[in-house]
C-alpha cells in the first residue's frame, strides 16, 4: 500500500501469484525484485501502482435545506448488485457506514440488527420491501441481491430496501437520528466525512432462512466529505444548497386537453400545463437548457424549441411549472396563471411528446444523446400513426355488477374461467379515491397473474422499463380511465383454468414521478390507497389485444 510499510507476497521462481485483499478506494503499489542467492533484495527489475476503486461509483453526503435537520446519503452504482458475488449467494448485501473514522474490518456480523458494538457507526434508515421505514430496525443498509430476496415472508425479506433492477442507478437513504451521534459534528456539518464497509451474505440461520449471516468483503478507504455549495457542480444559493444536475429533473405531467370539474371539454388557451419535479433536495439550475415538443405524427425537422428564462431553477423537491398556450395580449386576453414561465405555443389534443433537454438544439432524434427526460401523450407518437387496428378481445367480464374495491395489501381481482388463446394486454376501469389525499401520486400495475392459483406472470422478473403499470396524477381524482396495461410478452390461457391478477398500488407524496420506469412495482407505501370502480359501481376487465 501507498505510504506503508512493504510486505513480500510471494518469494520464487513462479511468473503468477495472487494475493486477496480488504480495502478498496485506495492504491496498491507492487515492485518486483531479483533476490540473491541468500534470500536478500538485490535489484529492482519493475515496480507499478494500481488503484483500486469503490464497490460503488460515487457517495454523496448532504442536507436537506428544505427541513434543515435530515441528512441524505446517495450511493452511485454502474451496476446492481454492485458487490461481487462471493460466495455464490444470490441473497442479501449489507453496507456499514462509519462517520469520521475508518471504517471497521469486522470479519462477520451475525446480527446485522445490532451493530451498536461497532464503534463510529453512522445509522441509515430508508424505505423497506413492505413499504414502511427502516427507522430503528437496523443501522445498517440492508440490499437484497435478487428481486426474490424482497417480499413479506418476514425476517431480511421485509427490512431490505426495495430492488432497484440491475442497471446503473442511485440509492438515497436517510441519516437515523445523526445528533444523537456523538461522533457526528452537527455544528459545523462540512467537517463530517463518511467511510463504508461492505459485507455479502455467506450463510444463513440453519433453522430460519430468513436469517442472513455476512462476512466482510472490503472497507472502503475512501473518506466521503460532506457536500458543501463547492463540492459538486455547484450552482449553489446563498442557503448553501448544493446545485443538482439536471438528470434529477423529470417531467410529471403534462396537462393537453382541459376539463371542468365535470369532466367535461372546456377551452385549452391559458390552462395547458408542463411540470417538472426534482427528484432530490438540491436546487437544479435550468440555465442552458430548453423544452421541446413534437405533435404526434410530425418528425423532428417539425420539433417546437423553446429556450426557459433567465435564472430559471427548480427548487430541491419542488416543481417548475410551464403554461403552454397563454395569450396574455388577446382579446380577450387568456394568460397562464400560477406558472413559472409561459409560452404561446399550444399543446396538441390528440398525441404528443415532451421533452427536457440540455442545450438548446433542434433534437435529432428519439435516441438523442441530450434527452433527459421524455413524456409521451395520448397513444403512438414520434411520427407513426396511431394504430387502427381492431381491439381482439380474447375473454373479458364487460358488464360485473357490485362495487370492487381494490387495496394494497388485499388486491387480487378474479378474472374468471379463461378461454383458448394468447394475449398480450390486460383492459380494467377504475378511477382513483379522491378521498385518500389530493397530493400524492399513484400507480397501480398487475405485478402478478395466476393460473388455478400458480404464479404464471410476475413483474418483478422484468426490467423496470417493460413492467406494466398506469399511472394517476391528482388531475385523475374522479375521472374514470381505461387502464390498459402491456405484457412484456404474450400470456397462454387455457379454456377450464381459473386467472387471476394481484394489483400493486403506489403511492408517491413527493414530487418524484412514480411512474418513471425506473422506479420499480411492487406493494405500495401507502396502506390506505385504493381504487375503486367507475361512477357505476361496475368494473370490467379484458384480455386481448390492441385494447387501446
Amino acid at each position: 500500500t501507498i505510504n506503508s510499510l512493504e510486505t513480500t507476497i510471494f518469494s520464487g521462481t513462479g511468473s503468477t501469484t495472487t494475493m486477496s485483499i480488504d480495502e478498496v478506494g485506495k492504491d496498491y503499489r507492487f515492485a518486483l525484485y531479483r533476490l540473491g542467492d541468500n534470500g536478500s533484495r538485490e535489484e529492482k527489475l519493475a515496480d507499478t501502482i494500481i488503484s483500486v476503486p469503490s464497490f460503488v461509483s460515487g457517495v454523496r453526503f448532504y442536507k436537506d435545506f428544505a427541513t434543515g435537520t435530515d441528512y441524505f446519503i446517495d450511493l452511485d452504482y454502474d451496476k446492481y448488485p454492485f458487490l461481487p458475488k462471493i460466495p455464490e449467494l444470490e441473497y442479501w448485501d449489507l453496507v456499514v457506514f462509519y462517520i469520521n473514522s475508518d471504517a471497521v474490518k469486522a470479519g462477520s456480523i451475525d446480527n446485522w440488527q445490532n451493530i451498536d458494538y461497532l464503534e463510529s457507526i453512522f445509522g441509515v434508515q430508508y424505505g423497506n420491501c413492505v413499504g414502511s421505514y427502516s427507522g430503528g430496525q437496523t443501522k445498517a443498509l440492508l440490499l437484497p441481491r435478487a428481486s426474490e430476496k424482497c417480499g413479506s415472508s418476514g425476517g431480511a425479506y421485509n427490512l431490505s430496501a426495495g430492488f432497484p433492477g440491475n442497471d446503473a442507478g442511485k440509492i438515497t437513504v436517510q441519516a437515523f437520528e445523526p445528533d444523537d451521534n456523538p461522533n457526528f459534528n452537527g455544528e459545523n456539518p462540512e467537517e463530517n466525512y463518511l467511510t463504508a464497509a461492505f459485507y455479502t451474505t455467506y450463510a444463513t440461520m440453519p433453522s430460519d432462512g430468513r436469517v442472513p449471516y455476512f462476512k466482510l468483503l472490503a472497507i472502503d478507504k475512501t473518506k466521503y466529505y460532506f457536500a458543501t455549495s463547492t463540492d459538486i457542480n455547484a450552482s449553489g444559493t446563498e442557503d448553501g444548497i448544493v446545485g443538482g444536475d439536471l438528470s434529477d429533473l423529470s417531467i410529471t405531467d403534462v396537462i393537453f386537453d382541459a376539463k371542468n370539474e365535470g369532466g367535461e371539454n372546456i377551452a385549452d388557451e391559458g390552462r395547458e400545463r408542463i411540470v417538472l419535479s426534482n427528484s432530490t433536495s438540491s436546487t437544479v439550475s435550468l440555465d442552458g437548457a430548453s423544452l421541446q415538443y413534437l405533435k404526434g405524427g410530425d418528425d423532428f425537422s417539425d420539433i417546437y424549441i423553446t429556450a426557459f428564462d433567465d435564472a430559471g431553477e427548480v427548487p430541491g423537491n419542488g416543481q417548475f411549472t410551464i403554461g403552454m398556450n397563454c395569450h396574455p395580449g388577446a382579446n380577450p386576453p387568456t394568460p397562464c396563471e400560477g406558472v413559472d414561465m409561459s409560452r404561446s405555443q399550444e399543446l396538441n389534443n390528440a398525441t404528443g411528446s415532451v421533452f427536457l433537454v440540455r442545450g438548446t438544439e433542434p433534437l435529432t432524434g428519439d435516441g438523442d444523446l441530450n434527452i433527459v427526460d421524455r413524456f409521451d401523450y395520448g397513444g403512438e407518437v414520434l411520427g407513426e400513426a396511431t394504430s387502427t387496428e381492431d381491439a381482439s378481445i380474447l375473454f373479458s367480464q364487460p358488464d360485473s355488477s357490485g362495487e370492487v374495491v381494490i387495496t394494497a395489501y388485499s388486491n387480487w381481482m378474479s378474472l374468471g374461467e379463461g378461454v383458448d388463446g394468447d394475449a398480450t394486454e390486460l383492459k380494467i376501469k377504475a378511477s382513483l379515491d379522491p378521498s385518500i389525499t389530493e397530493n400524492n401520486r399513484f400507480y397501480i400495475s398487475p405485478l402478478r397473474l395466476s393460473e388455478d392459483g400458480v404464479v404464471i406472470f410476475n413483474a418483478l422478473d422484468y426490467p423496470y422499463a417493460e413492467q406494466p403499470k398506469y399511472c394517476f396524477s391528482t388531475a385523475d381524482d374522479g375521472v374514470v380511465a381505461d387502464s390498459v396495461f402491456t405484457f412484456p410478452e404474450p400470456i397462454s390461457f387455457s379454456a377450464g383454468k381459473e386467472y387471476s391478477v394481484e394489483f400493486a398500488i403506489l403511492s408517491d407524496s413527493s414530487t418524484k414521478r412514480v411512474c418513471d420506469n425506473k422506479k420499480k412495482v411492487g406493494i405500495g407505501n401507502e396502506f390506505m390507497a385504493t381504487l375503486k370502480a367507475n361512477s357505476e359501481g361496475k368494473i370490467y376487465f379484458e384480455i386481448g389485444d390492441n385494447l387501446q
